[in-house]
């Protein structure tokens, strides 16, 4: 039988976990919350200990029934749901400030705001399933290769219903992406394949503007999540006409024609993306719009290429989980900005992307997130960056 202990959880951690030791052993815990008095089956006893909350004697004042019978131990996400909504945002708030602290060495104010008035389901417009041998859609349970059949997905948008994804039997072992885009109709893809006939993209909506984006590619999965950052960084950008701005990881362009509309006819917009199917349909969603610049490659690579300007006014940054890295960090500051716009989904990136920007004379004010993962430790957040006194241009 695997080991129980009876511990005292301590605070939450990044990745969904909370901390509770045990004879001075720090053991990594999911499924339970602060102060909670709770037995936990280990699940992993090697160089870092991990367990699930399998009994709790003395429980969060916030502590829910979980709604969802996968969300629990051995089960496959929502791993914050046993908790109520304002109880995880504190817990994301935690998180951040935590991550600021140890890695940045930094204090900020930190807030993490709901998107909507619901309950936190029902709002993934994209989701990954896999089948197994009977061809029957599901999920792997958390760190393990079993995979678990599903009847439901609590998270999934309603208009994904019309796939049929849990009555459908799928080819053994097939990876399957369903999205529902704002703009057009739900589509499944069964490898990265979509169906005969399907031209491979689809026209999502967002802040008044449409975008034409690769139906397997990157698009924020939470249906409100494109409006919401997108409204966040214009506010922090503001109206510039004239300056240069930088688009980096700039994907399909959610931010580079708004960013284009705020500099006008006299200023420029510098896309920088990796992605090669990103750039493409970033070059349709651009047409007309003579200021935008769009490049392809890796963002350090680019931009000690010498083809974006050397000066900057303005930069945004929406990097990947791994976050920006110092080598970009530095090609930023070295274009000396007024202000950085950083939209982040991992608070350990975001603390170490701000303290090489820290080195460089550069600091946030504070850090604004969004609840645009509920149920999940996942987390958006912006931080605006500006030149600490003396350091500007």
């Amino acid at each position: 039988m695997p080991e129980q202990l009876l511990v005292r959880i301590e605070k939450p951690v990044h990745g969904g976990h909370a901390i509770a030791r045990h004879e001075g052993r720090v053991i990594f815990v999911r499924h339970g919350a602060p102060g909670e008095l709770v037995t936990v089956q280990l699940t992993e006893k090697k160089k870092i200990w991990r367990g699930d909350v399998i009994d709790v004697h003395e429980a969060h004042p916030e502590r829910v029934p979980l709604a969802w019978e996968h969300a629990g131990p051995g089960g496959v996400g929502a791993e914050l749901a046993h908790l109520s909504l304002p109880a995880q945002r504190e817990w994301k708030q935690e998180v951040i400030r935590d991550a600021l602290e140890r890695i940045a060495r930094q204090s900020l104010p930190v807030s993490v705001e709901p998107v909507d008035d619901g309950d936190g389901w029902g709002t993934r417009t994209r989701i990954e399933l896999t089948a197994d041998e009977q061809g029957r859609a599901g999920m792997f349970a958390h760190r393990s290769h079993i995979h678990v059949p599903l009847t439901t997905m609590p998270l999934a948008h309603r208009a994904l219903d019309e796939l049929e994804l849990f009555d459908t039997s799928w080819p053994a072992g097939a990876r399957i992406t369903a999205i529902a885009p704002s703009a057009d109709a739900p589509v499944a893809l069964i490898d990265g394949v979509p169906p005969p006939g399907h031209p491979g993209t689809v026209w999502e909506r967002a802040g008044g503007f449409e975008y034409l984006v690769d139906a397997g590619g990157f698009w924020q999965p939470h249906h409100r999540a494109p409006e919401t950052l997108l409204a966040a960084v214009q506010n922090a950008v503001g109206q510039v006409p004239g300056a240069t701005v930088l688009d980096l990881f700039s994907g399909t362009g959610l931010f580079t024609v708004p960013l284009a509309a705020a500099a006008g006819s006299t200023g420029r917009v510098h896309a920088v993306e990796g992605d090669r199917r990103a750039v493409a349909n970033a070059r349709i969603n651009a047409e007309g719009h003579r200021n935008i610049h769009l490049h392809r490659g890796d963002v350090e690579r680019v931009l000690a290429s010498g083809e974006i300007p050397e000066r900057a006014d303005v930069v945004v940054l929406d990097p990947p989980r791994v976050g920006a890295r110092r080598g970009v960090i530095a090609q930023v500051l070295a274009r000396k900005p007024e202000r950085i716009v950083y939209v982040s989904c991992d608070p350990a990136a975001l603390a170490r992307d701000l303290a090489f920007a820290s080195e460089g004379g550069y600091t946030a004010e504070r850090i604004d997130s969004y609840d645009l993962f509920p149920h999940t430790h996942h987390i958006e957040s912006i931080a605006v960056l500006r030149p600490q006194t003396g350091t500007g241009s």
